[in-house]
């Protein structure tokens, strides 16, 4: 319902059919989750462990942040660079192979000092302060070189910063029990965050 409410209008019937569906079928979920005698995940763990809130509330934004920094800027090259969607996609690349670098980086930086805080703060603000420089910084005129390169790779390291603190948080707060289930929330808090804010329109003041 979110991903097509452009498409079929916001109040057309199928899309609050779906809208409405998917509420109740998640309060159905939560329930049967609550009164389950083995329960596939705990919902208390919400309530008793900050940390597995945090990382779940930090994978929701991971969400809506990468999901709408991936559709927008390879429209912004599309329709205002001009560039063919071969092309739009290869000025995305160096992002992702940076992306999985700084995963990796940061995966060894966390393993020694002992936590994700570190990491997911790192990874939020190259996602606040490079997009917000890129509004000032970006015209019609393309500056691949100058400014999109450098700026595709704080952003990549940012993506990956963030990823490995929010995918390692949830299951290190977690029972070791609970660690399959803990994984596909986490991954479901990402795809509920990417959906929420790429289903929405997209202000298109280049």
């Amino acid at each position: 319902g979110i991903t097509n409410g452009t498409t079929w209008e916001w109040d057309s019937a199928r899309t609050l059919a779906c809208l409405i569906g998917g509420v109740l079928c998640l309060l159905l979920a939560v329930v049967r989750t609550i009164r389950h005698r083995e329960p596939a995940f705990e919902i208390s763990l919400f309530r008793a462990n900050r940390l597995f809130t945090a990382a779940n509330l930090v994978a929701l934004l991971y969400g809506t942040v990468v999901y709408t920094w991936l559709l927008a800027s390879v429209l912004f090259l599309s329709d205002i660079w001009r560039y063919s969607e071969l092309e739009a996609g290869l000025a995305q690349t160096p992002g992702a192979v940076v992306a999985a670098i700084g995963a990796v980086v940061m995966g060894k930086v966390m393993a020694r000092f002992g936590g994700p805080r570190f990491s997911a703060v790192l990874g939020m603000a190259l996602h606040a302060v490079v997009p917000l420089y890129l509004i000032f910084a970006l015209t019609s005129e393309p500056s691949f070189l100058e400014i999109w390169l450098p700026s595709s790779v704080f952003v990549g390291f940012g993506i990956g910063a963030t990823m490995m603190a929010a995918m390692s948080a949830g299951p290190m707060a977690a029972p070791s029990t609970q660690f399959a289930s803990v994984g596909r929330l986490n991954n479901t808090a990402r795809q509920i965050g990417g959906g929420l804010r790429v289903g929405m329109p997209i202000p298109r003041r280049w």
